[in-house]
């Protein structure tokens, strides 16, 4: 089963200049969309608080279609620390009743995709400067919404 695991901050919402303005957040039709086709529950994993994620997800209006989230409040390690993704993968073979999954996690940081590489999930870097992706990033875009209109034009 592929698994989809997306960062929020940077991520799945760009922030200007380093700055949260939760009053401009509106829902993602592109990115709600394309969970639709999924026709699979996601899973978020920040560094960010739940609350934020919550708050997040029900901006863009996303969380009906999430799974569970995995913040630094609710995990014992935070990315990229490699006990960190084995404890996400772990609750997450609890959830699917499958160890056969396939993992698909979007992040804006580098450190955290190197370690997700090296531990066999298959990586997306969304970032401006997606051009200079390296070794560890098996794909790169500028944003959400390009990364999952290629991917589904792959399929």
């Amino acid at each position: 089963m592929k698994i989809y695991i997306f960062d929020i901050d940077d991520t799945l919402v760009t922030h200007k200049n380093g700055t949260v303005n939760y009053d401009k957040m509106v829902p993602d039709i592109l990115f709600i969309d394309f969970i639709k086709k999924l026709n699979s529950k996601i899973y978020i994993y920040t560094n960010a608080t739940e609350s934020h994620a919550i708050e997040v997800i029900n901006r863009i209006g996303i969380k009906k279609y999430v799974k569970k989230i995995f913040a630094r409040d609710t995990i014992p390690f935070m990315k990229p620390d490699i006990f960190s993704l084995k404890h996400v993968e772990y609750e997450i073979m609890k959830d699917t009743n499958s160890m056969e999954n396939e993992y698909i996690f979007f992040d804006d940081t580098k450190e955290n995709l190197k370690t997700a590489h090296n531990y066999k999930w298959k990586t997306v870097w969304i970032h401006p400067d997606f051009i200079n992706k390296e070794y560890y990033m098996d794909h790169s875009y500028p944003n959400i919404n390009q990364a999952l209109l290629v991917m589904e034009l792959e399929k």
